[in-house]
């Protein structure tokens, strides 16, 4: 099943997961190596995000995203977008998790450390590990199991069995 690209903005709800495809060089580099490793040609990512409500209570994207530190931004354009039915006390551990993160460096080691034997910190800020340390507390993370090292594209692979998308 493949997600629909670009949703209207005013669809988009809190906690839904924003799944992004290649813009950058680096992120071309993501996807071709990723693509290898699953055996996923089909559709592939480079970038992950979650939307939370900022201090004002307005809907951002927040992410880990390279040259940027962890945060709110306010773009959601051109993403395939990917609900997420959670209980309240799971949406309270996601937002919590995520604004522990924030301010933290996007580190490009925790990337490398899927084709390398380096290793790498359990809470590594890269955009798929932020997201799936924040997911690790919710019902559908426990029916997946723990993944040591996740990708955008892995975690889509993971979650599109247990969720749906918009």
């Amino acid at each position: 099943m493949k997600p629909i690209l670009t949703i209207r903005k005013s669809d988009i709800c809190e906690y839904d997961l924003l799944f992004y495809r290649p813009s950058s060089f680096f992120g071309l580099a993501i996807k071709i190596f990723d693509s290898l490793r699953y055996g996923r040609f089909d559709i592939a990512f480079s970038h992950v995000a979650i939307v939370l409500r900022d201090e004002e209570g307005n809907l951002r994207r927040y992410d880990a995203m390279e040259g940027y530190r962890t945060g709110y931004r306010e773009t959601f354009d051109n993403c395939y977008v990917f609900s997420l039915p959670l209980s309240d006390k799971e949406k309270r551990g996601i937002k919590k998790h995520c604004l522990s993160r924030q301010g933290s460096k996007y580190d490009r080691r925790g990337i490398l450390s899927f084709f390398t034997s380096i290793d790498e910190d359990e809470f590594c800020d890269f955009c798929s590990e932020l997201i799936k340390n924040a997911l690790l507390k919710t019902i559908y993370w426990n029916i997946l199991g723990k993944e040591e090292k996740i990708s955008p594209l892995r975690l889509w692979v993971l979650l599109r069995k247990y969720m749906f998308f918009k």
